[in-house]
């Protein structure tokens, strides 16, 4: 299958094309969009996750693309992007059973530094691992038990230790495999609003990924800890300019020279310090002239006007941050919590001055 030459986003259709039986043309559509997808996510990665996860394909069995260290899949690491009506689903899994004692037999020399490592990632991300019984005749494969499933969050030091523990004995018997998964959804419609920024926006998730992945792989917890150190450093000069790694999405009115709105996904430090990021296209809207480095607008939140706000161009990337002021700062504070979305709608009232209103996403 020849992927399209433009790509522009996972739109509904492709999710929709899943629910719908016998509609071949409309399934055939949503793989182009899928193939095509993976191919752009896989240049968009870091450059020691492609190297962890070489091959990348089309699966129009599940209905998903996939990222996967082994050509044959099911052999090692693979993070699969599930398309279903309702939902995209990322799921990182390690089902061998030679794998998966490669892989315990590190983490085993380092449970907490393992957990650490999970404790990383988004809160939302779900943590599950199976206990699945293998018939010794036919090598067929059914599931048991959860030996663990819910959030990261659920599981302190002891509890990694024993459920470590547990899992390593478990998948060391000839009858029994202990699958290893992460998982994230993503509503459909928030997916499809994403548009072709959904590209970047998973290459983000998916990176922060990757010393997970290494240790999944047989790499040492510590190696795992140090790569997670590594790219810290590497990005602490964002991070001093308070750049953080976050999600960004399309809004559905696209930027014109007088009017525009934008969808974020809101994270613990954009409440905590009051200030919405929004991707480097949006800073001509709001530059003077080439030199312009902040640009005051007047924020709009229900019955509070705030005109202490500002948007600031941020180096290297000349991204767009709208910095809030203490009203409108305030109004964030109380209406939000990390992972929900906020809309900005940015109009230009004449050459000097630009009006912010900054809605809540239901």
């Amino acid at each position: 299958m020849q992927p399209p030459e433009e790509f522009t986003g996972l739109g509904m259709p492709v999710f929709t094309a899943f629910g719908w039986a016998g509609e071949e043309t409309a399934q055939n559509y949503a793989y182009s969009q899928l193939e095509q997808f993976i191919i752009l996510l896989h240049a968009a990665m870091s450059t020691d996750l492609q190297e962890e996860l070489a091959y990348k394909g089309l699966s129009s069995v599940d209905n998903s693309v996939y990222l996967s260290a082994a050509e044959n899949v099911e052999k090692d690491v693979h993070i699969a992007f599930n398309a279903r009506p309702l939902s995209l689903e990322i799921q990182l899994a390690l089902t061998d059973k030679s794998a998966l004692n490669r892989a315990l037999k590190q983490i085993s020399k380092n449970p907490q530094g393992f957990l650490n490592l999970l404790r990383q990632l988004d809160p939302n991300w779900e943590f599950r691992v199976q206990q699945v019984q293998v018939d010794e005749e036919t090598g067929e494969r059914a599931n048991y038990q959860d030996i663990y499933k819910g959030a990261i969050a659920g599981l302190d030091d002891d509890g990694i230790v024993a459920l470590v523990e547990k899992t390593n004995y478990l998948n060391s018997d000839e009858k029994w495999v202990t699958p290893i998964y992460l998982s994230l959804r993503i509503p459909s419609d928030q997916a499809a609003a994403m548009q072709g920024s959904i590209v970047p926006v998973m290459s983000e998730r998916i990176n922060v990924l990757g010393p997970v992945v290494s240790v999944l792989r047989g790499s040492s917890v510590k190696k795992g800890i140090a790569a997670k150190a590594k790219v810290q450093k590497k990005e602490a000069p964002e991070a001093e300019k308070s750049v953080p790694q976050q999600v960004l999405e399309q809004a559905e009115k696209p930027l014109s020279k007088d009017e525009f709105s934008y969808i974020s996904e809101l994270m613990p430090l954009h409440i905590n310090r009051g200030f919405v990021n929004m991707t480097p296209e949006y800073w001509p809207f709001f530059a003077v002239n080439a030199r312009t480095e902040s640009r005051p607008v007047i924020v709009e939140v229900g019955s509070v006007r705030d005109e202490e706000s500002a948007v600031w161009r941020l180096q290297p990337d000349d991204l767009a941050r709208l910095v809030l002021g203490p009203k409108a700062h305030l109004w964030l504070e109380d209406h939000f919590v990390p992972g929900d979305y906020i809309e900005i709608v940015a109009t230009r009232i004449s050459d000097s001055e630009i009006h912010i209103a900054l809605k809540a996403l239901s």
